[in-house]
C-alpha cells in the first residue's frame, strides 16, 4: 500500500478538458457582438472549409484545445472561437481553475449547524505528491476514502474495515463541493462584498436560490477558494437569514503522509486485494435430483460443519422439454428458496433448519445458490440423516405457459432429498472460501452472480454485492458476523 505517486495535475484530478472552460469562457463572458458574429461567420466558414480545408489551422487547433472542439465547429470557426476567447475575460470558475495549477495541497474543513452547535461534517485532505482523503461524519459514524497511487480505499467505523475498491473518481466531486466551485459556474452569481479571510483580501460571490444563498470567498489576488457559507432563511421569517454550513480551505500546508496510507486509520483492519480463493462448484456432479414443474432441482454438494452446520450448494434450471417448447432467450426460467424442513416430533418438541444464503448465482436459465443450514430445536446429537426441503417457483415465459394451461407454477418439495450426514466436518472458512471463489468464478460468465454480507439495519436487509467488487478477507468477515448474528437469535 504504498502512496508516492508522480505529481498530479488538479486540474486532471478535476477532469476539466480545455473544451468545457472555452465553451464555459464563451457563454458567460463573450460580448454579445462576438456571438452575433460567430454565428453570420459559421456557415461561411463550413462551406469553404468543404472545398478546401486548412488543415495547418485545424491541426494547430487540435492540439491546442483537443479533437473534440475542432470536430464540433471546423477548424475556422474554431479558429473564430479562439479569437473570441483571446477577446473576452475568464470566468470566475476557469480563473479558480487556472489558479489550482501551482498549488501543493489542499486542506478543507467542513461543518454544519446542529441543535444549535457546530460540528465537523466532511473534511479533505490532497497532496499532489500524495493523494486525497476525505473524513465523512454522519449519524452511523465516519466514512474515510483514501485514493492514493496503491489505489481506492474506504473505511467505515461500524465496520473497522479498509477495503480496496475500484477507483470511483470521489475526488472529482468532493474537491468541487467542498472547493465550491460549481458556485463559480451559476449564472446568477453577483458579487456582494469583500472580506479578510486568514490576513487576505477576498471577494465575496453570492448566489441566491429560493430557500438558500450561498457565499463564495474569492481570494482577490490569486484567484483561490478560500472559503464559502451556506444561509437558509431565518426562524423569525422576513428577509434575515440564518448560516447552516461552512467550509474553510487552507492551501500548501504541510499534510502527515499519514493521512494518505489506510494502514494507518486508527483501530481499523486494512486488507490487500490479495487472491480469490478457487472454488469446486460443478454443475456435472450430483448428489440428488428430481424433476418438478418442467425444472431440474439438484444438490451439488453437502458438507458438515465443525458447529454442526450445513453448507449445501444446490440449483435449479429448465429440463431439456422445457427449452424445446420456450423462446430461446435468456430470461430466467425457475428460481428456489431452501426450506426449514420443520417438523414436530412425538414428544411435542420441534425442529428445524435456519436458511442463510452466502452468493448466489443466475444459470442455465435457472440459478444456484450456496447456503448454510443452521439446526435449530430438538436434533439428535449425531444424525445420521440430512433431509432436505424447498420451494421451487416458475418464472418468465415457462410461468405463463403453465398458467396457460392450469398448471401449478410453484411447489413445496418436502422432502426434496434425504442424503447421508457427511462424516467429516470442515471449517467455517473452508466453505466461505468455496462460496465466494464459486460465485467470483462464475461472474464473468452469467454476470448475475451476488455474494451476501452483513445485515444493514433491520434484520430482513441484507447488503448484497458482485464477487468482483469486494475482497474475499472483508467477504468472510462480514459474512461470518452475519451468521453469528443469526445463530445467537
Amino acid at each position: 500500500m504504498t502512496n508516492t505517486s508522480e505529481p498530479r495535475d488538479l486540474t486532471r484530478v478535476f477532469d476539466d478538458s480545455v473544451d468545457e472552460t472555452l465553451f464555459d469562457t464563451l457563454e458567460r463572458d463573450a460580448p454579445p457582438e462576438v456571438h452575433r458574429r460567430m454565428d453570420r461567420h459559421f456557415e461561411h466558414f463550413r462551406a469553404r472549409l468543404a472545398e478546401r480545408p486548412t488543415r495547418r489551422l485545424a491541426e494547430e487547433i487540435r492540439a491546442l484545445f483537443g479533437r473534440r472542439l475542432v470536430l464540433a465547429l471546423g477548424a475556422a470557426a474554431a479558429g473564430v472561437l479562439v479569437l473570441a476567447i483571446v477577446l473576452s475575460p475568464k470566468s470566475l470558475y476557469a480563473q479558480a481553475l487556472d489558479a489550482l495549477k501551482g498549488i501543493r495541497t489542499i486542506h478543507v474543513v467542513g461543518q454544519s449547524l446542529q441543535d444549535g452547535a457546530w460540528s465537523t461534517k466532511a473534511e479533505l485532505w490532497f497532496d499532489r505528491n500524495a493523494g486525497t482523503a476525505v473524513r465523512e461524519t454522519g449519524q452511523s459514524g465516519a466514512r474515510i476514502m483514501i485514493s492514493n497511487s496503491s489505489g481506492e480505499w474506504h473505511y467505515a467505523s461500524g465496520d473497522n474495515l479498509v477495503v480496496p475498491r475500484e477507483r470511483s473518481g470521489f475526488e472529482q466531486k468532493v474537491l468541487r463541493t467542498l472547493l465550491g466551485l460549481e458556485e463559480l459556474k451559476a449564472r446568477n452569481l453577483q458579487r456582494t462584498g469583500a472580506r479578510l479571510v486568514d490576513g487576505r483580501s477576498c471577494d465575496i460571490y453570492s448566489r441566491t436560490a429560493p430557500g438558500q444563498r450561498i457565499d463564495v470567498w474569492l481570494d482577490a489576488e490569486r484567484k483561490i477558494v478560500r472559503g464559502w457559507e451556506k444561509f437558509r432563511p431565518a426562524a423569525g421569517g422576513g428577509d434575515a437569514w440564518e448560516k447552516y454550513e461552512i467550509a474553510t480551505v487552507a492551501y500548501d500546508e504541510a499534510i502527515p503522509a499519514e493521512r494518505f496510507d489506510p494502514r494507518a486509520i486508527p483501530g481499523a483492519v486494512a486488507f490487500d486485494r490479495g487472491r480469490t480463493p478457487k472454488g469446486s462448484f460443478d454443475p456435472q456432479r450430483v448428489l440428488s435430483q428430481q424433476e418438478v414443474l418442467g425444472l431440474v432441482f439438484t444438490v451439488h454438494d453437502l458438507r458438515r460443519l465443525d458447529s454442526g452446520w450445513l453448507y449445501v450448494v444446490s440449483s435449479v434450471r429448465p429440463t431439456s422439454a422445457t427449452l424445446r417448447r420456450l423462446p430461446a432467450d435468456l430470461a430466467l426460467l425457475g428460481r428456489f428458496q431452501m426450506d426449514s424442513s420443520w417438523k414436530r416430533l412425538p414428544d411435542g418438541r420441534e425442529r428445524s433448519y435456519q436458511p442463510a444464503t452466502l452468493a448466489g448465482a443466475g444459470w442455465s436459465r435457472g440459478e444456484v445458490r450456496w447456503e448454510i443450514l443452521m439446526p435449530r430445536g430438538a436434533w439428535p446429537s449425531n444424525p445420521k440423516e440430512v433431509e432436505l426441503s424447498a420451494y421451487v417457483y416458475t418464472e418468465s415465459d415457462l410461468k405463463a405457459a403453465r398458467e396457460k394451461e392450469g398448471l401449478p407454477v410453484w411447489q413445496r418439495l418436502r422432502p426434496l432429498a434425504v442424503l447421508p450426514m457427511p462424516g467429516k466436518s470442515v471449517a467455517l472458512d473452508e466453505v466461505l472460501a468455496d462460496a465466494f471463489g464459486s460465485a467470483a468464478q462464475l461472474e464473468p460468465a452469467v454476470g448475475e452472480t451476488r455474494v451476501l454480507l452483513d445485515e444493514i439495519g433491520d434484520e430482513k436487509a441484507v447488503q448484497v454485492v458482485k464477487p468482483s467488487r469486494i475482497t474475499f478477507e472483508e467477504f468472510r468477515v462480514k459474512a461470518q458476523r452475519r451468521l453469528e448474528r443469526l445463530a445467537a437469535r
